[in-house]
């Protein structure tokens, strides 16, 4: 089979955390579809998204995901973290995550987390801790006490928690008990594809699996609230769209990313596919 022309394919780097990697991902396949290209994924492995995606989703079509970048490329891609520009704030920004379906290993997390509800309504907040305070600081608002207003406010519904911080975990257990169900044990990890050592800061400390697992589980919550400027909470809201489950109490508010990644820039470069 003769090697694609540079204009049928397109890469891009997926850089960050699983939220990061997967609206990277999504949109920049939507833009891709709609040019006629095949899209071409180095989707990085780093302390906080440490497996790959063919691990968590099953394939997504027009997509080829690499674990290592091609020698020699004649553009040098820089790493996307966001959403395409083409699709932010737009409804296909939430209907392209229609096409997620988590491999059977982790639909198997998600039905041990929803058992322990016996089908009964639930609340769902997903909390942000580790490296978010350092990341946005102040514009990052995820105080204790605003999501335990949510949880009063739905009292008596039982509560699911995704967090990635286990003294999160724990005060909020403390506070609600019995409440609180199919909690994931935590404890600090190091990275199955880390180098020996601790983790660098911001690592998670459940593995990636059980956050798509907790993902999952939040989207079939009946209320939601997510942490701002969180792509885990921002994933959350997309599919609850997507799947026609959002609720006027849902309290999230997707907002474009800031500080760090403040532009409107497409980072997907030509690519000359060379599979056979």
């Amino acid at each position: 089979m003769p090697a694609r022309s540079a204009a049928e394919s397109a890469l891009v780097v997926a850089e960050a955390g699983l939220g990061n990697k997967l609206r990277v991902v999504l949109s920049y396949l939507d833009v891709a579809r709609r040019r006629g290209q095949q899209l071409v994924v180095f989707w990085r492995l780093s302390p906080e998204c440490d497996a790959t995606f063919e691990e968590l989703y099953f394939p997504l079509d027009g997509v080829r995901f690499l674990h290592a970048l091609p020698p020699n490329l004649p553009i040098a891609p820089r790493g996307a973290y966001d959403t395409h520009p083409e699709l932010q704030f737009s409804e296909r920004e939430s209907a392209m995550y229609a096409q997620l379906r988590p491999r059977p290993s982790v639909a198997a997390r998600v039905a041990a987390r929803l058992k322990a509800f016996g089908g009964a309504e639930f609340c769902a907040i997903h909390v942000r801790r580790t490296d978010h305070a350092e990341l946005f600081g102040e514009r990052s608002p995820c105080r204790d006490v605003d999501f335990y207003a949510f949880c009063d406010r739905h009292d008596p519904l039982p509560i699911f928690i995704a967090t990635d911080n286990a003294a999160t975990q724990a005060a909020f257990a403390a506070r609600y008990g019995a409440r609180l169900r199919a909690l994931t044990p935590m404890r600090p990890r190091r990275s199955k594809r880390n180098a020996p050592g601790a983790d660098a800061a911001g690592a998670r400390h459940t593995s990636v699996a059980d956050a798509v697992a907790d993902l999952e589980a939040c989207v079939m919550a009946k209320v939601f609230k997510g942490t701002e400027l969180s792509s885990f909470s921002d994933a959350v809201l997309h599919l609850r769209r997507a799947r026609g489950v959002a609720h006027t109490d849902d309290s999230h508010r997707i907002r474009k990313l800031g500080g760090k990644f403040p532009d409107d820039t497409d980072y997907s470069v030509p690519f000359r596919d060379v599979q056979t």
